[in-house]
């Protein structure tokens, strides 16, 4: 087969109920010239067995199976030591693409001089997608983010952060600039490479249409965000303070500082939490007391998911109401 414009990197570990659905919405794509790279990290299940009948079937995918389980990032990178592509994008294994996002997104990007481009998100619970939980609202203009306002709009405490969008990126800027996941953190995972994209290529073009479908499952890291967690994530953000400097970006260094006091507060949060939740009345306690700040703001986000999806329920609600 003649070098593709995009490789599709999916990362794969016990997915054999979703990964067919992942790399069958690639194969389909409006735009042909495209590779499927699935780094089976070590499945336990039949994932392997899944990608292999695909690979039989159309010669676009290549599997590269794992003896040893060494996590989504490290796999993700291996993935992109594989990709062939003038552009290289990432598709989780449970997730799935639009047919024509991927020649939607070089469009733009070619429109916009860019190297990293990114399609909106709609999240899957199960085999419901709910029209109102994207991660952004209905627009027609694109998005262009330099690094640091990528990074603002990535907060920890944002209700729908930037950093869970999935990038296509130009290969060479892989190669020539070494862009790679910060095995460590299988949490912010996505965040991370993005920041390293942006300062690379200079700016995120993002469009609003809904291009790819995250699906959320039980046990997803999404949902199991604890304190250990939180250290690693704390860990990676710290680790990008230099390569900000590296590029002489002040502004985006500023804000991963800042990034970086929240999710310190993010631990201290969770750790709270799970005292609270255990009943360690002399672990909570003195936590509380020490910072009662963090018991507002653990009743309070409580209070404000509730609110936010319900306006968004509400509003697209009164979108689809022609009264």
């Amino acid at each position: 087969m003649d070098a593709p414009i995009v490789s599709v990197v999916v990362s794969a570990h016990n997915k054999q109920a979703y990964v067919g659905e992942a790399v069958r919405s690639a194969l389909v794509q409006s735009l042909r010239a495209i590779e499927v790279v699935v780094v089976d990290d070590a499945s336990t299940d039949a994932t392997r067995e899944v990608v292999q009948a695909l690979a039989s079937e159309d010669p676009r995918v290549r599997l590269v199976a794992l003896s040893d389980n060494v996590g989504q990032p490290a796999a993700l990178n291996i993935g992109l030591r594989e990709a062939r592509g003038e552009w290289v994008a990432i598709l989780d294994g449970d997730d799935w693409v639009a047919p024509t996002l991927y020649a939607e997104l070089i469009a733009l990007a070619e429109a916009h001089g860019a190297n990293v481009v990114a399609g909106n998100m709609q999240w899957v619970f199960g085999s419901e997608a709910p029209p109102w939980h994207t991660l952004l609202p209905a627009g027609d203009a694109p998005l262009l983010l330099s690094a640091v306002e990528f990074i603002r709009r990535s907060m920890t405490d944002d209700m729908m952060p930037l950093s869970f969008l999935q990038p296509l990126v130009r290969r060479r800027l892989v190669v020539d600039h070494a862009i790679r996941y910060d095995e460590s953190d299988r949490f912010d995972l996505d965040f991370g490479i993005l920041v390293r994209a942006i300062l690379a290529g200079g700016r995120l073009v993002v469009t609003p249409k809904v291009g790819y479908y995250y699906r959320q499952v039980p046990g997803s890291m999404m949902s199991t965000r604890g304190p250990e967690v939180l250290r690693r994530m704390k860990g990676a953000n710290d680790a990008l303070l230099g390569l900000c400097r590296h590029y002489g970006d002040r502004a985006a260094e500023a804000a991963i500082a800042r990034r970086s006091r929240s999710v310190q507060h993010e631990i201290e949060r969770a750790e709270l939490a799970r005292a609270l939740r255990r009943g360690e009345w002399g672990t909570a306690l003195p936590q509380a007391l020490r910072r009662p700040g963090h018991v507002a703001a653990l009743a309070w986000r409580r209070l404000r998911g509730r609110l936010y999806w319900a306006r968004r329920r509400r509003a697209f609600a009164q979108m689809g109401d022609p009264g």
